[in-house]
């Protein structure tokens, strides 16, 4: 039985704040897993955190870095990466991923991978690493920039950055986090525990525990949530995939809405209704949750 959702950000937060409830600051958790990328902006003041802006892209994560380097490796080879058999796309992942996790240990690798019967080599530097993923390292920017604009801080005002993921580690993360907010991550929180710590504390709150007795937590919606619909053009022409938000970004959590909408034809016994989450105008580009 499902009683509170967390946000991972904002679960990131909760673990690292609530050891330091008396302090007055706010700081920015930057949550890049496997496949998205997530910014919360928080301010903590007498025992009650606010989330102050939520932002995020859905569409970006550890994977496309992987991916970047494998496509690479493949070019360096001379692999037409289009034609790669699955067995031979499979092998470059694994040697681009082995790379980039090895590569945040040190300032250079090597690693050697089979594809097609041939052994291709891949050797990468930290520099150029980060040349070669600079367009993913641009887009984790724009979500930074907008929980700037909703939040009304600057980066200046941040006390602290908190990196979440294990995709943090990748020194050119670390490196765009210190150039952007112009001060060092917080090394302190283990970016592979910190959303299961908060979580834990959030549910101490949920229940109301003593040692948080003095602690108030309150969150935003980091995406738009709405549904798939369709609009009239005229006469029976309607255009369709259209996204309508019901509950928009960072508005306070918990939050219900109630809304009309109508069928199209007449003596419509039934329909088939998708929730999504995201931000674009055509419902297909965002996220589907599920259907009712």
């Amino acid at each position: 039985t499902v009683q509170r959702l967390i946000n991972e950000p904002t679960a990131a937060a909760l673990a690292s704040g609530v050891q330091n409830r008396d302090e007055e600051s706010s700081f920015v958790v930057l949550d890049l897993g496997g496949g998205t990328f997530d910014v919360s902006i928080l301010e903590m003041f007498e025992g009650v955190m606010e989330v102050r802006a939520s932002s995020g892209d859905a569409f970006l994560g550890g994977d496309d870095f992987t991916e970047a380097l494998a496509r690479h490796a493949a070019t360096k080879a001379g692999i037409d990466w289009s034609r790669l058999d699955p067995a031979g796309l499979e092998a470059l992942l694994a040697l681009a991923e082995d790379a980039k996790r090895r590569l945040a240990a040190g300032r250079s690798v090597t690693g050697r991978a089979a594809v097609g019967g041939r052994e291709v080599e891949l050797t990468i530097s930290d520099d150029e690493f980060a040349a070669l993923t600079e367009p993913l390292l641009e887009r984790m920017r724009r979500p930074i920039e907008a929980s700037f604009y909703d939040s009304g801080l600057s980066a200046d005002q941040v006390d602290r950055v908190i990196l979440v993921g294990g995709a943090t580690r990748m020194a050119a993360v670390r490196s765009l986090a210190a150039r952007v907010f112009r001060q060092l991550p917080d090394g302190r929180v283990d970016p592979d525990h910190a959303v299961a710590l908060g979580a834990a504390v959030q549910a101490g709150l949920v229940s109301k525990h003593q040692g948080l007795r003095d602690v108030v937590m309150t969150d935003l919606a980091p995406f738009s949530l709405g549904i798939d619909t369709a609009r009239r053009i005229s006469g029976k022409r309607y255009s369709t995939n259209r996204f309508e938000p019901l509950i928009e970004r960072n508005t306070l959590l918990p939050a219900s809405r109630a809304e009309t909408f109508v069928t199209i034809a007449d003596n419509q016994s039934e329909f088939a209704m998708q929730i999504f989450q995201g931000e674009s105008a055509i419902a297909s580009e965002n996220i589907k949750l599920g259907d009712l």
